[in-house]
């Protein structure tokens, strides 16, 4: 798990919402570019990887799955909301 605080140079400032939600304070642009070398967890054939991305559990994003493929490389651009860039964590999970 990684820790993000974003600083005012990364946000671009959206519309409100209503008083009862958390006002989004602007997006992290995120690139997941590859990994290498990652554990074999088949037992036939190679694993096929792929990372979930999320600052809420309610809104994820998830890579293409890259089969058969221990060094996968995605190239994957995504824009999450940011809605208390002090507190917030960006999970990146990957899930074999």
């Amino acid at each position: 798990m990684f820790r993000v605080t974003l600083h005012k140079r990364h946000l671009f400032f959206l519309f409100s919402c209503s008083e009862l939600e958390l006002k989004p304070q602007g997006k992290l642009a995120l690139t997941v570019v590859k990994a290498t070398a990652l554990k074999n967890m088949e037992m036939i054939g190679k694993s096929d990887p792929y990372v979930v991305v999320h600052i809420r559990p309610l809104f994820k994003y998830k890579t293409k799955v890259i089969d058969n493929n221990l060094n996968p490389i995605w190239n994957e651009k995504f824009e999450l909301i940011a809605e208390d860039k002090e507190t917030q964590l960006l999970i990146l999970r990957f899930p074999y």
